[in-house]
């Protein structure tokens, strides 16, 4: 399933090649969600998004029709680190998967660390 106009909101697409998947780490999926809204996805028209404001430090290369994923970003204090041979969020190695979407949700605890819920679709 690929991110809808209304999950986007008002922003652009990337002006990438058509792609058919997002490979981050030794993954593949359609979207990387984080508390509801895409931060990596590819779009109905098969272009490549990226939330730039939440996403800053992860770049891309478009290789076929897959977009791969390297960098990092933070997210409400949890890190997102991407490199060849794993995805990293808050600590947890997310390896081998093959997805539609990946969604994470941090929560914010009283006992000051964030809650961490992963879910696929």
């Amino acid at each position: 399933m690929s991110a809808t106009p209304q999950e986007l909101g008002h922003r652009d697409e990337l002006d990438s090649p058509r792609v058919s998947r997002i490979e981050i780490g030794t993954n593949t999926m359609q979207a990387l969600v984080v508390n509801g809204k895409p931060l990596l996805a590819i779009t109905e028209n098969g272009n490549l998004f990226i939330d730039e404001d939440r996403a800053e430090g992860f770049t891309y290369t478009v290789t076929g029709e897959t977009a791969m994923i390297g960098g990092g970003t933070e997210i409400e204090g949890v890190s997102f680190h991407a490199d060849p041979g794993y995805l990293a969020i808050g600590g947890n190695v997310i390896e081998g998967q093959s997805l539609n979407r990946l969604l994470v949700k941090i929560t914010e605890t009283a006992e000051g660390p964030m809650k961490l819920d992963f879910s696929v679709e």
